[in-house]
């Protein structure tokens, strides 16, 4: 305040511009004196330690991938679906209604996008399972679930072409697509979970004869079948975290198909767990599993 106070004192004074210049270089040296020294490099360490800390660098790694990035966008897109539902009850208003309402629209566009060409790549997995799995209940409904989202995406992307107006679908032809994706993405998540519940008695029942058989060993034999039981408990529950994803997963196509009338509330929130567990298993795969 002083400052300003001498300069408006010495321009009023006519003193002259040397003057007033006197006085611009005197408050430049005060503030550049103010400065603690080594303060850009303090910044510059700062920046550095966020830009490249590693929630960041692994974050990346993770969006850098398609499943990724589609795990995030549907994460946003459910809870978005959620918040719609939420606030019409609650009686916001039009604008913060439509606003999440269009984020939710558009989330779905992007990740029909993403999606493109998806069809083909279930159906490649469908031949690979056929060689590969030699369990005939497994093996079938892998084989039928590859083919069932294939025939799912081929009808999603018809939707997405015509959402984009790059080919036009009449209403009814429009309900008979729609009605199609929903029924192979139904038919291919029941598939999943009819291999999920075989898989996990299967698993529970190889757990129970090792624990049986675990009572007459020795503490070396003991020792070696705990390890055992550990990776086996770890398969058993990563078979319930699939089975679970699957329920909450099944409640968006089956509410197309008008099987049930739960609100867009629940199945919002269903949708954020699906996507949520979806994502974690993405990330185990990139980074490593114990994330």
């Amino acid at each position: 305040m002083d400052i300003i106070t001498s300069v408006a004192a010495d321009s009023s004074s006519n003193f002259g511009v040397s003057s007033l210049s006197t006085t611009i270089v005197t408050v430049t040296v005060n503030y550049t004196n103010s400065i603690p020294s080594g303060g850009p490099s303090i910044m510059a360490s700062i920046a550095n330690q966020v830009i490249f800390h590693p929630v960041i660098s692994s974050s990346l790694k993770v969006g850098n991938t398609t499943v990724g990035r589609d795990k995030l966008y549907r994460t946003i897109q459910y809870f978005s679906r959620f918040l719609v539902w939420y606030f019409e009850k609650n009686g916001y208003d039009k604008q913060t209604i439509m606003r999440f309402n269009n984020l939710k629209s558009a989330l779905g566009v992007s990740r029909k996008l993403m999606r493109l060409g998806k069809p083909l790549e279930h159906l490649q997995a469908a031949l690979k399972v056929t060689k590969e799995i030699s369990d005939p209940v497994v093996g079938v409904c892998a084989v039928g679930r590859q083919i069932s989202y294939a025939i799912y995406l081929f009808n999603d992307m018809m939707i997405w072409a015509d959402k984009i107006k790059f080919i036009t679908l009449d209403k009814v032809d429009l309900a008979l697509v729609n009605k199609r994706a929903a029924q192979f993405w139904m038919a291919g998540i029941s598939l999943n979970v009819i291999s999920g519940i075989y898989k996990h008695q299967q698993v529970q029942s190889k757990l129970r004869k090792i624990k049986r058989a675990n009572k007459s060993f020795g503490e070396h034999e003991k020792e070696e079948k705990k390890h055992q039981i550990q990776s086996i408990s770890a398969q058993a529950f990563a078979v319930r975290l699939q089975l679970l994803q699957d329920f909450c997963d099944i409640l968006s196509p089956s509410s197309t198909l008008g099987y049930h009338s739960l609100n867009d509330g629940v199945i919002g929130g269903a949708g954020v767990i699906s996507s949520l567990l979806g994502l974690r298993s993405q990330v185990n795969k990139v980074l490593g599993s114990g994330m």
